[in-house]
């Protein structure tokens, strides 16, 4: 297969990258070239989907995976484009599409969150070349849906619309996931052996190891798969506690965990962003059930996943070959959990 990336290099696209060559296909990247990861043996096109396209002109591959796409705009100006020169549009958007999240088992028909046309036109006539999802803010979900339009409307019945949830694993540039494998692995080690684990232990989560997540995506390509998919893990119901505790034994048996309630640390202005994938429901209306999706869609098309502790472990390994002392782009601080832990001893809470 001969196969166009929009992205590839960063992480959910560096997985994919590496996947697609492993299988033998001919890989060609198209993104900004700064930053991320180079493959030598990989022909980059270099461009921006928010100004230059002109490197895609007058190209052909038997399909695209879009994965860097974040404002309707850019999704259809590469689709329109691509309209005759791919046979097949992948696109990975994201569960944050959801209009809410009050029900649990909530599949791909559910709402989906609206953005007025006011919204669009002001985030499109803002600079983005250098954005990421978060710096959308709460427009993040609803743009995303809009994406989603322009590329069908582009490719009617040679679509295939991925939503991922919480993605992990090595290369994760939000540090979100990867903070509990640092925390846990390091506790006594540098770290305090006291883990704060907030909120509830029994409360549902949900995630997908990158490779996964890519591994499946191409299959679905390369099979021409059409539709949309939830795409998030495990295919068994996860809870906080099991996960924190399953990184305990996997990583660092010495490391002890300390539950500190919900209230306590909103309190305290700690947020549920801080430290995903806490989900202090009480402060969230309508996203209560945030990591209780049906994805059952997916795995009777072939979506799998790895052993828990596997993702833990080779997470951890890469976080430790990272350089310097620069510090996490989430989780708490050593010396804001120790004040936090204090603070909860205090109160004569354990």
């Amino acid at each position: 297969m001969n196969l166009l990336i929009l992205g590839g290099t960063r992480f959910i696209g560096r997985h994919l990258t590496v996947a697609a060559l492993e299988a033998g296909f001919e890989v060609t990247l198209f993104n900004r070239n700064r930053g991320g990861v180079r493959f030598s043996e990989v022909e980059t096109l270099v461009g921006d989907r928010h100004g230059d396209l002109s490197a895609l002109k007058g190209r052909t591959w038997d399909a695209v995976i879009d994965t860097s796409a974040y404002t309707p705009g850019a999704a259809r100006r590469t689709a329109e484009l691509l309209q005759n020169a791919v046979s097949y549009y992948t696109f990975v958007s994201t569960v944050s599409v959801y209009r809410d999240f009050a029900q649990s088992g909530m599949d791909e028909d559910a709402p989906v969150s609206t953005v007025t046309d006011e919204e669009v036109a002001d985030v499109e006539t803002t600079s983005r070349s250098e954005s990421t999802g978060a710096s959308y803010g709460r427009l993040y979900g609803p743009l995303k849906a809009r994406c989603e339009e322009a590329v069908k409307e582009a490719f009617p019945g040679r679509a295939l619309v991925v939503r991922p949830g919480l993605v992990v694993g090595p290369y994760d540039y939000t540090d979100r996931f990867t903070y509990w494998v640092r925390r846990v692995g390091l506790a006594g080690k540098g770290l305090g052996t006291e883990v704060l684990a907030p909120g509830k232990p029994e409360r549902r989560v949900q995630f997908i190891d990158a490779r996964d997540l890519a591994a499946w995506t191409l299959k679905a390509t390369v099979a021409g798969m059409t539709g949309t998919f939830n795409a998030t893990g495990p295919d068994y119901a996860l809870s906080f506690g099991a996960f924190l505790e399953t990184s305990r034994r996997a990583l660092n048996p010495e490391a002890e965990l300390m539950w500190v309630d919900d209230a306590f640390l909103i309190e305290r202005s700690v947020e549920a962003g801080d430290l995903m994938p806490w989900h202090p429901v009480e402060a969230m209306p309508g996203w209560e059930r945030f990591y209780e999706l049906d994805t059952g869609k997916a795995l009777k098309s072939g979506l799998t996943f790895r052993p828990l502790t596997e993702t833990l472990r080779d997470t951890f390994a890469w976080d430790q070959t990272r350089q310097g002392d620069e510090p996490l782009k989430a989780g708490l601080t050593a010396e804001r959990e120790a004040a936090l832990l204090g603070a909860w001893r205090a109160e004569s809470r354990v």
